[in-house]
């Protein structure tokens, strides 16, 4: 199957050892996808899945667990066009002329419980648009009473990030700069914004246990020791949701957040916090003897020496 795949993408597919359980569980080391450049585009130590007995002959099916260890994920652009842009054409199947030939079967449908993640290096390079994103796990664990892709449902237990650090840098891509859109943004029910799929999501807890953030212009080449907007870092990021609900386009949870950032800023809550986004932005709680705000962004003013910072 690998070389076969090789063969017809013209490039390097390769599992070092595959081990099937049943028909229920399998398991995969040294998973290697490259590009047509002959870089990387998947590499994982080792996958687990363990899926409902005899899914291929089942409308749903159940994945009871799924398991991914050291990996690493690299989608590179410098034009339009990304690099993994060959497995989906690959994939695709081109649709049927005839209408009336066109399948209607509904496809499989798939219920996600358990997902384990440890190790794990994304990397998001686009030299088209001059952006990249980059994010060092060590480790990811969910655990759920439902994730129906079908019924864009999620039931949520826990879901924990253990250390996670990410970089956003900006800097001039390649692509020519689109014009300014002047149009006026319209809050249509029918069409969403914040959540365009219309997922209905709900989580008991959501934890980040010593995580960092980190945003870079990198056309900005002088470093202020003061908070500097073009170059933050956000170190000892320990945050956690409690109740969080996603429906329609409206978040509500509950917030607890304490992070450092470099320039000797500290943020801190010293309780659970009521957070709700909405269509118009986010809010934060008020004293119960206050008018409603307007809807507005959620802003935690911090007051620092010779500088007013606004979350």
């Amino acid at each position: 199957m690998t070389n076969r795949l090789s063969h017809d993408l013209h490039t390097t597919i390769r599992i070092k050892h595959v081990d099937f359980s049943l028909f229920n569980k399998m398991m995969m080391d040294s998973t290697l996808v490259e590009d047509k450049n002959r870089d990387t585009l998947l590499f994982a130590g080792r996958v687990k899945v363990n899926i409902t007995d005899w899914w291929f002959f089942k409308d749903k099916a159940q994945l009871k667990y799924i398991g991914l260890e050291d990996a690493t994920i690299k989608l590179q652009r410098t034009d339009s066009i990304w690099n993994y842009q060959f497995l989906v054409d690959y994939f695709s199947s081109p649709p049927p002329t005839n209408p009336a030939l066109k399948d209607t079967t509904p496809g499989l449908q798939l219920d996600l419980k358990e997902l384990d993640l440890t190790n794990i290096h994304f990397l998001k390079r686009d030299g088209w648009r001059g952006e990249d994103m980059e994010l060092r796990l060590k480790g990811l664990a969910l655990d759920a009473d439902t994730i129906s892709f079908h019924e864009k449902i999620a039931r949520i237990r826990t879901l924990s990030f253990s250390k996670p650090d990410f970089i956003l840098s900006n800097y001039k891509g390649r692509r020519p700069h689109p014009p300014i859109d002047t149009a006026a943004i319209v809050n249509d029910p029918l069409h969403l914004r914040l959540n365009p799929d219309d997922w209905d999501f709900t989580a008991g807890s959501i934890s980040i246990k010593n995580g960092s953030f980190r945003h870079e212009e990198k056309a900005d080449t002088v470093i202020n020791q003061y908070f500097d907007g073009d170059h933050i870092f956000f170190s000892a990021v320990n945050t956690s949701f409690t109740n969080l609900r996603l429906r329609r386009d409206t978040i509500t949870a509950q917030l607890l957040l304490s992070t450092k950032e470099r320039s000797g800023l500290d943020v801190k809550t010293q309780r659970p916090h009521k957070v709700v986004s909405g269509s118009h932005g986010v809010c934060a709680p008020r004293p119960a003897n206050q008018p409603q705000p307007p809807p507005q962004l959620l802003r935690h003013a911090f007051q620092y020496p010779g500088r007013h910072v606004g979350f």
